[in-house]
């Protein structure tokens, strides 16, 4: 008590601490007498309580900080005894579940020689060795001795006095009248678990100098490492009637992946994860594209553990309830042999009471584990730190700010720090393997669980076809939303008072002016969020279900209120009659919400859903293909969240795409921190483009090839999407496959000869027909703008694109090879000069497809003018240019009328005219021409073309390039 006091005196006053005076007469002579005595100190704690009220302080950061830094600075200077570290030590073993007092169980022959018992689990001080040294405790499991313990005074560092310990470990002698040894004959330890310890709480930042050091000696090659708590002796108990770890090591390596968790990246994250086990790795991290099946995984990795009794007991651990949920269905869905994984091995979700040790699985959120292990309040005695042998971390991104709408767990943790450390304080405090799993790793995330073991990108799953790409964002912009809402000093202005709730007028002393970002969040902008809506019931129809569902974010709950109210307003408006239920906020206020996600998930309304950050993570909806932005948020993390709800693929409505609507310029503030940016490059290139306008074999750098190889392959992932199942059986049957996963698979490494000859089968997939789903296209005063949509890589506008490309044509005629032939002769351009020049330009954000549409954009006309019209047009500087198509077609009427042709020559005159639509020029002769093309090429070339045209070949060339550009 006098240590107490002596604290508090130093740290909260400036008062003098006196010696400790031991009392001289503490007799008191009859019950009157302490009657009075407790009366007299209940009055002075009254006084002291009213004197506290009348002198109470508020005390701000800077005298808090002074007062922790004295108390550390007491710490330093104010060891405690020996004597006073032990009844610390004695307090916390028995916290744990032993029977510790120092002073009456102690083994000295001098004191009371304390021996083990049957059924008594007895943590014995001063255990005499063989050599007459004595180890601090012997803890004893019935007769069984399990540990020894080196205690060390209060100040010192723990970790090298491990050394000591081990000596005990090694001197332990056999006695079988007195204990059993739990350990081989030929162990060099005779001991299976040593400690040490100062008593001090663990804290990370001084772990050298706090915690209980703890050390399997079984293993030769394991390493010591910190507890926050003691063993159980239940938890030794059970470590010691785990399988040899050898065995249960071989066990894991052989087993046989499960259906459900049998993608080839699925595969190779669970063996990665284990060999990591294997090698002893204790912190793990695993990262994942959303999307891709974690939790499969993750139940999958579980299945292997616990049957090849590599775990006895698991936790799964969440930030939010819904996921907990959400993990527990699919335990109880996923089967083996007909059996779910629940029925297996049991799952329990810890909402309260104590832990059940017979299940194997147990689900909790973040914050009801912090609840039982340190809020003082519900701590549970069951949770020890042996109780788990492994710990899932899902989504463990998480560490920004949480939604402050959320009514989950026991605890509410806004501050980010405080989060984090806290979260860090549950994987610190089990004796347990960790192993965390996100799509988005923070920085954070990486200083607790190291880099990734194994990746999965949002790209490669998109290539690999289990991942849905977004087209380009449309970006929505008012007046308000470009110019910002501005006040002026001196003008009156309405105030919300959100914590009051009340509405009042006040004259602003300062001129006030809000940006797009702090569009309600600092001012609520109602036109702004008028205009929003109305703009997307052009866009988004919430009564087609084959269109898909929609997600919108929004700043507050309070914005998503009024957000749900203006979009019901706009579809009236409009006269879209639109179901009351087809448009919802769902947020942590919502009544019932758990119950409205899964309506979102499974019923056909709500069809449109407002919300903020409930669901940002781990929610499973596939049917969304919009999501809108009328916030900004700063973390790269929380944004890759909300585009990842809408990348998961959805056959019933036949999903190959998902679309973005940006109000708020978000996506281009993150364009260039985001890893999920478009993998498409263009997505206009259907794959008709890349059968009749590209060929593998004229990508002659590798880096190139690779670029164009991931665009093909997503573009024909996209198509697998829209295809029914039975027309894709029928492609199968025709590629000679098993499957368009399989087929799809081995594109991704494929040689350019190895593609090359694929492209007939690229060429029939092209040509399935199907029903495409549905995508319907369509007090300050705001007034919509414009749609945006970015032109070339920089995002121009149109005008600028259409601007930058002419002067960069007449700044590099000279320069690049072709231009000048494009300008004076194109007849004598061979196609690899194009193609080069093609090359060249696409490198610099110049391609076809993008100046066809700010063209049509600035000048109000549809072009289907080639690249080289383009190209000519801007070095003669003119605003004429001329379809390809009907270049074309003038071009070839010359050669239709030269002769009569028999039916055989005119289907070949056709394939040229083909071939020219597709590559613009076919070659400066006729040689040229049907020796490099290889559809010409590949049908004998020159000498058998001239034959078939009774030797008009080179005849008919010259016709074409003198007509083409004429």
């Amino acid at each position: 008590m006098y240590k107490i006091w002596s604290w508090y005196l130093e740290i909260y006053t400036s008062e003098e601490c006196l010696p400790y005076v031991k009392p001289e007469n503490t007799a008191v002579n009859n019950d009157e007498e302490l009657k009075d005595e407790v009366d007299k100190l209940k009055k002075k704690i009254e006084e002291l309580k009213k004197r506290n009220e009348q002198q109470k302080e508020k005390v701000d950061s800077s005298k808090k900080q002074e007062r922790q830094s004295r108390s550390r600075k007491y710490q330093q200077t104010h060891d405690l005894s020996e004597e006073e570290t032990r009844e610390i030590i004695d307090q916390q073993l028995r916290d744990a579940g032993w029977e510790a007092n120092t002073k009456k169980l102690n083994n000295n022959k001098n004191k009371n020689k304390t021996l083990p018992k049957k059924g008594k689990r007895m943590a014995i001080a001063e255990w005499v060795l063989s050599n007459g040294k004595r180890a601090d405790y012997a803890l004893f499991e019935g007769l069984n001795l399990v540990g020894v313990v080196e205690a060390k005074e209060w100040g010192k560092d723990i970790p090298g006095d491990l050394t000591q310990a081990k000596e005990y470990a090694k001197l332990i002698t056999k006695d079988p009248d007195v204990y059993n040894l739990v350990v081989k004959d030929d162990a060099t330890y005779k001991v299976p678990f040593i400690y040490s310890t100062n008593g001090r709480p663990y804290i990370r930042q001084y772990k050298s100098k706090s915690g209980i050091w703890y050390l399997d000696t079984r293993n030769l090659n394991n390493h010591a490492k910190p507890l926050q708590a003691w063993h159980s002796p239940d938890d030794l108990k059970l470590k010691l009637s785990a399988k040899p770890e050898k065995e249960a090591n071989e066990d894991l390596k052989n087993e046989s992946m499960l259906s459900f968790a049998n993608r080839y990246y699925q595969v190779e994250a669970i063996r990665a994860v284990e060999n990591a086990i294997i090698d002893g790795k204790k912190r793990i991290l695993l990262q994942m594209a959303t999307g891709t099946g974690k939790t499969r995984t993750a139940i999958a990795l579980m299945y292997h553990l616990l049957k090849a009794k590599k775990a006895r007991r698991i936790l799964y651990l969440v930030d939010r309830n819904s996921l907990g949920r959400q993990t527990e269905d699919t335990l109880k869905n996923l089967k083996v042999d007909a059996t779910s994984i629940a029925d297996i091995y049991g799952v329990k979700a810890l909402s309260g009471g104590k832990v059940e040790k017979d299940t194997k699985i147990h689900i909790a959120t973040v914050q009801s584990m912090i609840s039982r292990l340190f809020s003082g309040i519900n701590n549970d005695e069951s949770v020890t730190v042996g109780t788990y042998d492994f710990i899932i971390v899902d989504e463990a991104h998480r560490g920004y700010a949480l939604d402050r709408d959320m009514r989950e767990g026991d605890e509410r943790i806004y501050d980010e720090q405080d989060y984090v450390s806290q979260y860090r304080r549950v994987i610190d405090f089990f004796d347990a393997t960790s192993i965390a799993m996100t799509a988005t790793p923070a920085k954070h995330t990486v200083e607790i669980f190291g880099s990734p073991i194994y990746s999965y990108s949002y790209r490669q799953a998109v290539l690999d076809g289990w991942l849905i790409d977004h087209d380009t964002p449309y970006v929505f912009k008012t007046e308000l939303s470009e110019n910002g809402i501005n006040f002026e000093v001196n003008e009156d202005v309405t105030v919300y008072d959100s914590e009051k709730n009340t509405i009042s007028t006040e004259t602003l002393d300062e001129n006030m002016n809000f940006d797009v970002s702090q569009f309600n969040r600092r001012v609520i902008a109602n036109d702004f969020n008028r205009v929003i809506a109305e703009k997307l019931t052009e866009y988004i129809d919430p009564t087609d279900e084959m269109a898909g569902k929609t997600l919108i974010f929004a700043v507050t709950d309070k914005h998503a209120d009024d957000f749900v109210i203006a979009l019901k307003d706009a579809y009236e408006k409009a006269g879209i009659p639109v179901p009351d239920d087809a448009i919802q906020k769902i947020t942590g206020q919502t009544y019932e919400y758990g119950q409205a996600i899964k309506n979102f998930k499974n019923e056909t309304y709500p069809n449109i859903v407002v919300t903020v950050d409930l669901l940002t993570t781990g929610i499973d909806v596939p049917e969304i293909t919009n999501i809108v932005f009328l916030r900004q948020v700063r973390s790269r993390i929380l944004y890759e969240q909300m585009i990842g709800r809408a990348t998961r693929p959805c056959e019933k409505i036949q999903k190959d795409h998902f679309n973005i609507y940006d109000a708020v310029g978000i996506y281009d503030k993150m364009k260039s921190v985001s890893n999920m940016n478009m993998v498409v490059k263009d997505p206009n290139h259907n794959l008709d483009y890349y059968v009749n306008k590209t060929n593998p074999l004229d990508y002659e750098d590798e880096a190139d090839y690779e670029t164009y190889r991931e665009d093909l392959l997503a573009t024909i992932q996209r198509k697998i999407k829209r295809i029914p199942e039975d027309k894709l059986s029928e492609f199968c049957d025709f590629a000679k496959i098993n499957s368009t996963n399989e087929w799809t698979q081995s594109i991704k490494n494929m040689s350019k000869e190895e593609l090359s000859q694929e492209m007939p089968k690229i060429a029939k997939l092209a040509s399935f027909k199907y029903n495409d789903a549905k995508m319907i296209i369509s007090d300050k005063e705001d007034r919509f703008k414009n749609v945006d949509r970015s032109y070339g890589d920089s995002g121009k506008k149109p005008e600028d694109y259409l601007e930058s490309f002419n002067q960069y044509i007449q700044n590099n005629q000279n320069e690049l090879l072709g231009l000048e032939i494009i300008k004076t002769r194109p007849q004598d351009l061979s196609l690899s000069e194009l193609k080069e020049i093609v090359l060249t330009l696409s490198q610099y954000g110049y391609n076809e497809r993008d100046l066809q549409n700010a063209w049509k954009k600035v000048k109000g006309e549809q072009t289907a003018a080639s690249i080289i019209s383009f190209i000519r047009q801007a070095m003669m500087t003119t605003d004429r240019l001329e379809d390809h198509e009907a270049m074309v077609n003038r071009a070839m009427n010359k050669v239709y009328g030269m002769t009569e042709w028999t039916v055989m020559q005119r289907k070949w005159l056709d394939k040229i005219a083909k071939q020219l639509k597709q590559n613009e020029v076919l070659g400066k002769n006729a040689q040229q021409a049907f020796d490099t093309i290889p559809a010409f090429k590949s049908n004998g070339g020159y000498n058998r073309v001239n034959k078939l045209l009774d030797g008009k070949a080179d005849e008919i060339i010259k016709i074409i390039n003198e007509n083409l550009y004429a």
